[in-house]
Order: C-alpha cells, then structure tokens, then sequence
C-alpha cells in the first residue's frame, strides 16, 4: 500500500488517498483536499504528513490496530460471521446435536437388548429350576405313594394279627376252662400257682402285644391326621333337618385320639354320612344310621370298622359327647343326651370283659348344644309313644343328616 500526494493546478492543498495505482482503497478517486476535514465512511481524515498519520486516523474507534475505512454499503456483520464461521456454525451445531442424540439413542437400545437378555436368562434358570424340582417333588410324591401303600399293607396286617390275638386270648380262656378243671383240681397248691402264674404271664405278654399293636396305629393316623387334614383342632358342621327346618350344631374331635378321629374324618371327607339319618330309639343316645334316601341302605359304602375300641380316660361319655357303636367299633355313631359315662365305659359293653374294652368317645358338641336338646326332645317322645302303644311295633322316627363337612374355627375351647 501506498501513500500518495498529488498537487494540483488550482490549489496548494494536498489531496491525500490509499490505493494502487493512483485510486483509493476500493478504486474511487482520490479524496480531494478542498477541506480539512471530511467524512469518510465514518472515518475522520485530516491532512497528513506521513504515513504514521494516516494509519491513526484509520484506526477504528477503541482500538489500537489499524482498519482500512470500509464503504458504507458494506455489511459488516455479515462479514463478521463468515470470518468467525467461514463452513456455517449453526449448521455444525444442529449436526452435533444429531450425533449425540443418536450416540444416547443407540446407548439405550444397548440396554434395553442387555436387560432384555437378562430377564429372558433368569426366565429361563428359574424354569429349569421349577422344571427341576417339579421332577423331584413327582418322584418324592410317588415315593410317598409307596410307602402309603406298604404302610397301608401293614396296617391291615397288624389289624388281622390283633384280631387273632384277641380270638386267641377268649378261646384259650373258654378251652382251658373246661379241659383243665379235672386235673386242676387233683394238683398241688404249689403247681396251681405255678399254672396260674403262667397264665397270668402269658395274658399279660399278649396284652402287652396288642398294646404295641394299638399303639403303631395310633402313630400312623396320627401323622395322616395333620398330612391330610393339617394341624389340629378338626372341627365338622352337621346340617340337619328337625321338624321341617334346618339345624346346625359343630362338633371338635379328640387329637389324642388318633385312629378313631382320622376314621370319623375320612367318612366326612367321603361324604359317606350326606343324606343319612340320625334314629330316635333310645332316650339316652341319638344314633346315626347309614340309611340313604327312600330307606336305600349306605352300609356297603361305609369303611369297615375301627381296628380297635380306642379309649381315652379324658374323654368320657359325657352329655354332648360322641362315640362309635359296635366293637370294635363304627361306621355308626352315636351322641350321648345324657352322662353315660359308665354305661358306655371301660368294660361295661358286652364281650368287653376281659380286655375291658369301652366305646371310643371321640368328639364332642362346641356350637349347637339347644340343637341336641330339640333332638333328645323328639327322641324322648318316640320311646315314650312305643311304649304307651305297646303293640310290638316301634315307631321309626329319624331326623335327616343333610351333610356332615370339615369347617375351620377359631377361638373355640379345645377338648384338651
């Protein structure tokens, strides 16, 4: 760049100019020197006398650098944008931006195949798993069947064999009875004692066996009681109808009494006592009798007989208490309307001498007692009415069980 002066012919003053070749900046002519000062582009020239000069009065305003005067056209914001950002900030940004946005939407569609594939592992390990011990819990259940069945098998066998016992122990009594009194009578008093001791041992080994007997049966309900009916107490809503309308009464079994609770339980469960009767023959009890609709008899329904008269001293024949018929004992069942404790205890029933057997009292009456007393009522007037008649002929009075079913009770007194 060059500075210029140029004199011309009408006046002394210096016309003062950058430019190439003769023009200015930006090829206009020269700024004539007619004034001192003058406006240009909004610059302030003055007349100079050197280039240092110059170069000041071109500096732009606050600035110490030195700015070539700018035409008054010119944008200079615009040049100011494509000096900062020559390739386009903004689109830069809004690019940028899409990255990032697709970077953070690629990073989450990682995470969620991630957690998808794990989920859908851990789906699978506990599959297996319950698959696993599906197996296990089939083979433990067929296992159990198993010994259901032998235990089951050997329960029968036990029941056969105490029932031998038993025959063995009335036979041997009768028979030696009558073959022995002769000659029992022509020996010492020294080998009487020795015979009757042996007896006495003898009966008393066999006991001691039928015992064991009664007691590994005892042991077998007992775990079936709580295996199929859960934890004690069991409790069993009657529905009855008395007079045309329908009673209810609840009756709580014995837990120490094991054999005779899981046998009333399980003709319950089975429904065997739905649609039966309960006869009014007696005054002192209320039986129940496996008689179905239209007289039709249930008996071949019914599941035999207890193994053994079970009994248990706490558990009396009280009034609203109930025991089984028979020996040694069921399917019918009886409830006592009055105290027959003696009547229906140890050794008091027939054929019960010599073990000294009793009818088990197994249950007892908790809810539904005035339903008991309706029922002792009827009975009460049918014995009286066959007696007043007197003809032979007794009057067959019966009040339907309509079902006989397991209910769960809360806050109730225990028999124990």
């Amino acid at each position: 760049m060059v500075l210029m002066q140029r004199q011309t012919s009408s006046s002394s003053n210096t016309s003062i100019g950058i430019g190439c070749g003769g023009d200015d900046l930006y090829g206009t002519p020269s700024v004539r020197n007619q004034q001192d000062q003058k406006s240009f582009n909004g610059y302030n020239v003055k007349r100079a006398s050197s280039v240092t000069s110059v170069k000041q009065q071109f500096r732009a305003p606050g600035s110490s650098k030195f700015q070539a005067p700018l035409p008054s056209s010119f944008n200079r914001n615009a040049m100011d944008i494509e000096s900062s950002n020559p390739y386009g900030a903004k689109e830069s940004k809004s690019t940028w931006k899409g990255i990032k946005g697709g970077l953070v939407l690629l990073l989450i569609n990682f995470i969620a195949i991630g957690l998808l594939g794990f989920l859908s592992y851990s789906s699978y390990s506990s599959l297996r798993t319950t698959v696993h011990e599906f197996s296990e819990l089939k083979t433990n259940f067929a296992h159990l069947q198993d010994l259901l069945e032998e235990t089951e098998e050997e329960l029968e066998s036990a029941h056969e064999e105490f029932h031998e016992l038993k025959m063995t122990v009335l036979a041997s009594q009768g028979e030696r009875a009558k073959s022995e009194v002769s000659e029992f009578t022509e020996m010492t008093n020294a080998d009487r004692s020795m015979i009757a001791e042996s007896i006495v041992d003898k009966h008393d080994a066999q006991r001691e066996r039928i015992s064991a007997l009664q007691k590994s049966i005892q042991n077998f309900h007992k775990a079936e009681l709580v295996r199929r009916f859960g934890e004690p107490p069991y409790h069993v809503e009657f529905t009855i109808l008395l007079n045309g309308a329908k009673r209810f009464f609840t009756v709580e079994a014995a837990t120490s009494m094991p054999h005779s609770t899981y046998y009333f339980l399980d003709m319950v469960d089975s429904g065997l006592w739905d649609m039966t009767v309960f006869a009014h023959r007696w005054n002192h009890v209320v039986q129940s009798a496996p008689i179905g609709p239209g007289g039709r008899s249930k008996r071949e329904s019914m599941k035999g007989t207890l193994a053994f008269p079970e009994y248990d001293e706490k558990y009396k024949h009280e009034i609203y208490t109930l025991g089984f018929a028979g020996r040694p004992g069921g399917p019918e069942f009886y409830i006592n309307l009055e105290d027959n404790s003696k009547l229906h205890g140890p050794g008091m029933q027939e054929n019960s001498s010599v073990l000294n057997d009793a009818d088990p009292c197994f249950a007892k009456v908790v809810i539904g007692t005035q339903v008991i007393d309706q029922l002792k009522k009827v009975s009460l007037e049918t014995v009286a009415k066959n007696k007043v008649d007197g003809n032979g002929k007794e009057a067959f009075v019966f009040s339907t069980i309509e079902s006989a079913k397991r209910i769960k009770l809360k806050q109730l007194p225990t028999l124990e």
